[in-house]
Order: C-alpha cells, then sequence, then structure tokens
C-alpha cells in the first residue's frame, strides 16, 4: 500500500483472462527445470557428502541465489531467503512437487496475476502495473522479489513452511537423500 500512497506503482485492469493461461507454460518449465537443477541433482547429489541438511540447505541456497546474478544487496537476500524456502520445503515434506508449486506460485502471481517482472524479465499481466522504479520500495526491474516487501514475504512464506505440520515419512525420498541411515 505504501507504494500506491507514494506513488512508486500505477495499476491498469487488463479485462483479457488468457494473459493468465498463456504464461503459465513458461512459469511451470522455469519452475521445474530450477527445482529439478537444484533440488533434486544438485541437493540430492551433495546430501552423500554433506550429511547435515541444514548446511546443505544454505549452501543449495547460495548457490540459487548466485544462479540469479544479484544486482544489490536486497536482491541477494532475496534470491537467498527463496534458496531457503525451496530447500526447506524440499526436506520438511519430503516431495519436489512442493518447491516446484511455490516457485510456479512465487512466478506466476508476481507475473502473470499483477504483471509485475520476474527476476528481471518483463511481464505482461491481468493487473498490468507500472512501475517507478524503486529498488526498495518495489523492487525496479526485478520486481516485487527484489524490494523490502518481497524479503518480508518470503520470511512469511519460509514461518509457514516451519509451522505446517510436516508430511508422513517418504522412504524413498529418504533412501536417496541420506543412504547411510537406511
Amino acid at each position: 500500500m505504501l507504494n500506491y500512497y507514494e506513488g512508486y506503482i500505477f495499476q491498469i485492469i487488463i479485462n483479457d483472462y488468457k494473459i493468465l493461461f498463456y504464461q503459465i507454460p513458461k512459469n511451470l518449465s522455469t519452475a521445474i527445470l530450477e527445482e529439478f537443477i537444484f533440488r533434486i541433482l544438485f541437493f540430492t547429489s551433495l546430501i552423500h557428502y554433506i550429511v547435515n541438511r541444514n548446511v546443505l540447505i544454505i549452501l543449495s541456497a547460495l548457490i540459487f541465489c548466485l544462479y540469479h546474478f544479484p544486482a544489490n544487496s536486497i536482491l541477494f537476500v532475496s534470491y537467498f531467503l527463496a534458496g531457503i524456502m525451496y530447500g526447506y520445503s524440499f526436506v520438511k515434506f519430503q516431495s519436489i512437487l512442493i518447491p516446484i508449486g511455490l516457485h510456479f506460485s512465487w512466478n506466476f502471481v508476481q507475473g502473470a496475476m499483477f504483471g509485475y517482472p520476474v527476476s528481471g524479465d518483463y511481464s505482461v499481466g491481468f493487473l498490468n502495473i507500472n512501475l517507478v522504479p524503486s529498488d526498495v520500495y518495489n523492487g525496479g526491474i526485478h520486481g516485487p522479489e527484489g524490494s523490502i516487501l518481497g524479503l518480508g514475504v518470503r520470511l512469511a512464506i519460509i514461518f509457514f513452511i516451519y509451522v505446517f505440520p510436516p508430511s508422513l515419512e517418504n522412504h524413498e525420498f529418504l533412501r536417496l537423500t541420506n543412504p547411510l541411515k537406511l
């Protein structure tokens, strides 16, 4: 709301629901590809060398962050928190589907719904929002994920993942991520 009050955001509603559906394949393929690389390939490969899952979540979050080439400190923290969010959900719920769903939802809501840039890529959304660039208030060319508000949203999601009850143990997941214990 502060962005509207201060004049950093101007909103135009586009009455074309097709915009939402056209972006599903792009957002879904991005989420699947990145989560496959960072959670399946990277995380499960290194679990054999790094037994402490918290250290591995932090390491994979750092690599995820650097993969996105953060342009400033807010983006660095935001992408790092995103890596924590996706990695922690992967470990807690023992399924790749949860981080894929979170990643897809983040990109889809930010881009297709609101028309904000996603990771620096221009988006046309159902609500086409024009930004007066401000790295602090609205993330500028990177969208809300590069703003203070985006950091708060990521922290809130991590908190909800923390308090949400874990799923039942998935023995296949446990075998893949920690073969020494089974």
